[in-house]
């Protein structure tokens, strides 16, 4: 019997089908949680009765569908694939034949036992455990479970066989093979299908730097296609990353840290120990690891591979910066999207032991001061320093962590109450700030006119002989005439 885990929002739900029980290990709860954040339902589909059900393939892979109940009948609207709460793959239903999703069912589902794997075949894999996801799972919770069988797709799908193509690139380029050739049969479309293949991983995306094919074929659709592909790292680069990683990581994380903690650990090691590549020959995590050199794209891929390895939904966003190319990361945390952008916060030139925040956990809007993309990504809308300050109310036992979290990384500048537009107001925010030390750091809105107005305001303040300042543009701020200084008196 094949188990099916369920997350019911709605209690009449249970009424349909007999519930099971399976008490549920910490590692399985927190892979069902990321999928729930990951998939995110919307208070209309909530209201329509829609729910998710999961089943996991593998120790770090979902298949999750999401279900309403119609016509008396569990029915699928649309499947996603997700590891490690990141999803890799999705069916929308007006989409039902889609390779890509057929293609990754198969890769992490047991083969079948037919010759052509179809997405309308359950996937014959054996789930690891069978938990239903809660929206609030405890530690020693015992969680319901539902039989699959009771799952209906909507309309009977054409039966669509997975592209042997497109499955036979995935592992040539998993393998970083320079020159291979390849058969198959039918109308496929190869460089649809090489493109395909390479959205599957975003960090083989962001390694490839070329390709090429020359295919022939009789009249019976019977190809032989040979493909030459250029790499930015290597196979045996790649191993290397991976090597170093996993020697990194227990050097700088530590069992007690949150996700947000991991994620500032890792933005402030690549900024500390990775330098910005001024000749532009340098291209890869490798590149960064052994040489502490690389330019946006291997800052993205390294920043991809830790957070992936941690378990942090991550991903790989291409864009321009100006009028030029670049690349920076999404970084999902508490089911929420930030853009990361470590490129920009490692000083140029290189600043030993300097980091940069300005670009550390921002939105959409906020990024777009000086960021553009064209390709569609996951929604940032939600201002970090608000999450941050929101959980110092919702958890009181972890308030030390979180205010660390905003005064490390300079989010409480932008609170009002560190904030000055004129000379009175910038001398009475430093006789205030002064009362906790000689060393503050505050925003000043006029920016242009620090200096002179910093010289007035130090006329009406006593106690200090000399003072020295260093200032820069308040890039997190909403006028870009902000700038955020530090103060030293003596």
């Amino acid at each position: 019997m094949k188990w099916m885990v369920t997350l019911f929002l709605f209690v009449h739900v249970f009424q349909l089908f007999s519930v099971h029980s399976f008490a549920a290990t910490s590692s399985e709860k927190l892979l069902l949680k990321r999928a729930q954040q990951a998939i995110n339902l919307t208070v209309a589909e909530k209201k329509m009765n829609v729910f998710l059900t999961a089943e996991i393939l593998t120790q770090d892979v979902l298949l999750v569908h999401k279900v309403r109940v119609i016509k008396g009948k569990l029915t699928i609207l649309d499947s996603y694939l997700v590891k490690n709460g990141k999803i890799i793959a999705n069916k929308d239903e007006r989409k039902a034949n889609d390779p890509l999703f057929i293609l990754q069912l198969k890769k992490w589902s047991k083969p079948s036992k037919t010759s052509s794997p179809v997405y309308t075949q359950k996937p014959v894999a054996t789930p690891i455990a069978t938990i239903r996801i809660d929206e609030s799972i405890k530690e020693d919770a015992v969680l319901p479970t539902i039989d699959s069988s009771n799952l209906k797709e909507p309309t009977p799908s054409p039966q669509i066989a997975v592209s042997t193509l497109e499955s036979q690139l995935v592992d040539h380029l998993m393998n970083r093979d320079e020159k291979f050739t390849v058969s198959f049969s039918g109308k496929d479309n190869i460089k649809l299908a090489l493109e395909r293949a390479m959205l599957q991983n975003d960090y083989v995306n962001y390694v490839v730097s070329g390709y090429s094919y020359s295919d022939e074929w009789d009249e019976h659709d019977n190809h032989t296609t040979v493909f030459r592909l250029t790499y930015l790292e290597s196979k045996k680069e790649f191993d290397i990353v991976v090597k170093k990683v996993h020697e990194l990581l227990p050097t700088i994380i530590s069992a007690d840290m949150n996700d947000h903690e991991k994620v500032k650990v890792v933005h402030d090691w690549i900024v500390l120990n990775v330098a910005y590549d001024q000749t532009k020959t340098s291209f890869s995590a490798y590149n960064a690891l052994v040489n502490g050199l690389t330019v946006c794209n291997g800052y993205a891929l390294l920043v991809d591979e830790l957070l992936t390895e941690l378990g942090i939904p991550v991903r790989i966003i291409e864009g321009k910066s100006g009028d030029v190319d670049h690349a920076w990361n999404l970084v999902q945390l508490d089911g929420l999207w930030y853009h990361l952008d470590t490129t920009f916060d490692d000083p140029v030139p290189d600043t030993p032991g300097h980091v940069d925040w300005n670009y550390y956990l921002l939105t959409d809007d906020q990024i777009k001061r000086d960021h553009s993309w064209t390709q569609t990504y996951p929604l940032a809308n939600t201002n970090y320093d608000h999450f941050l300050k929101q959980q110092l109310q919702k958890q009181p036992e972890n308030k030390q962590r979180y205010e660390k979290l905003l005064n490390e990384t300079e989010l409480f500048l932008l609170d009002d109450s560190y904030k000055a537009s004129n000379v009175m107001e910038l001398s009475a925010l430093i006789k205030r700030l002064k009362i906790s030390g000689n060393r503050m750091e505050f925003v000043y809105t006029s920016g242009s006119s620090f200096e002179s107005d910093l010289d007035q305001a130090m006329q009406s303040i006593d106690g200090w002989n000399s003072y020295n300042t260093n200032y820069s543009e308040f890039k997190r701020g909403t006028d870009p005439n902000e700038v955020k200084a530090t103060l030293n008196l003596k």
